[in-house]
């Protein structure tokens, strides 16, 4: 009989050893290279832009504004951009100030809890 007849006997080969136990082909299925996915928002941002391209594109004429006592001939494309880019800047505003919010009483809530289980 020779050494490899015996399994338990052979030192098993480094590379075969994780420092998980877990077979890790059942834990997770396989995936691609996460460098040349794309990620779901940048395909649906990009989605979005084709539309507000084809939209301003196709809406060229002027079109008459009036705000109180201002009056404005734009084309309807400009009038369009301009909305879409107010739009993005209002949304990342707000978009802060509730993450700042939220932050805050999260903070608030960890302090409250240290200082009752403190008590």
């Amino acid at each position: 009989m020779n050494e490899h007849d015996h399994p338990e006997d052979v030192p098993p080969d480094p590379e075969d050893l994780s420092l998980d136990s877990r077979d890790e082909s059942a834990a997770a299925p396989a995936r691609s290279d996460p460098k040349l996915e794309v990620p779901w928002r940048l395909t649906l941002f990009l989605v979005l832009i084709v539309f507000v391209v084809i939209f301003t594109v196709q809406n060229t004429q002027a079109v008459e504004i009036r705000f109180l006592p201002w009056a404005w001939q734009l084309p309807m494309a400009v009038i369009i951009l301009i909305s879409v880019v107010v739009t993005i800047v209002l949304d990342q505003i707000l978009g802060a100030i509730l993450k700042r919010r939220r932050l805050r009483l999260h903070r608030e809530r960890q302090e409250l809890r240290r200082l009752r289980q403190e008590s």
